[in-house]
């Protein structure tokens, strides 16, 4: 085991035992990156971002690594610790979401090491989460347009407006919501089944980069491509 894998897989282990979770490592390709790995965890919020930080930091000096450059405070939703070759991206859940690093790095290989590693996220894992999180979204979202749509049409009723315009996009908007939050159950059940990610058609396996763009795809791009020239 060279420096770095040791490095690593004590870090991992520290982050592991100290309750962080989704941890994934990435080897940077040289000819992209100026850096040859990247950990990557989430946190349980902002206090434990910062905890996190601080355990990795103390096991660091126990390796004799010196110079770590921190970015970030514990207001924040990210903090990048640097130790040279290795950096250590230690993100709440809303900030993992919105940096979204897996995909920024795609091209680059998430790998488990020889040690073992902690806990890896494969793409089905990586889509359940976004899935999750943007039903939860898509959930609040319609309680908003509800509310405006019958705020919309009660002042429709007083003023006696001709118009329902207003109304059309509200409920446009509402059912293209709910089009979304059935798409979305549809794939989580197919997790479930253990048919995510085949196209229910012809059966043949859906290109990841593919599900990657669009989780709740149904048809590899053959099948897609046949629907669209009949429609």
């Amino acid at each position: 085991m060279n420096s770095d894998e040791l490095i690593i897989e004590r870090i991992e282990k520290v982050l592991d035992d100290s309750k962080g979770e989704e941890i994934i490592t990435i080897k940077m390709s040289p000819e992209k990156s100026l850096f040859d790995y990247s950990i990557i965890v989430t946190s349980q919020s902002k206090r434990h971002s910062e905890s996190l930080a601080d355990k990795v930091i103390y096991e660091c000096k126990k390796l004799n690594i010196k110079n770590i450059k921190v970015e970030g405070d514990k207001d924040s939703d990210w903090i990048l610790l640097d130790l040279g070759g290795i950096m250590v991206d230690i993100f709440t859940k809303d900030g993992r979401e919105r940096y979204s690093l897996e995909e920024l790095w795609k091209d680059h290989k998430v790998q488990k090491l020889k040690h073992g590693g902690v806990r890896f996220m494969d793409i089905e894992k990586k889509n359940a989460i976004i899935l999750k999180n943007r039903l939860q979204s898509l959930y609040e979202e319609l309680k908003m347009v509800e509310s405006s749509l019958k705020k919309v049409r009660h002042k429709e009723i007083i003023d006696k407006a001709t118009s329902t315009e207003s109304t059309l996009i509200s409920g446009i908007e509402y059912e293209r919501k709910n089009q979304e939050i059935r798409a979305i159950k549809n794939a989580l059940n197919r997790m479930h089944e253990g048919s995510y990610g085949i196209c229910i058609e012809c059966e043949k396996k859906i290109d990841e980069s593919r599900l990657e763009i669009m989780p709740t795809a149904k048809f590899c791009m053959e099948c897609r491509s046949r629907h669209a020239n009949k429609a």
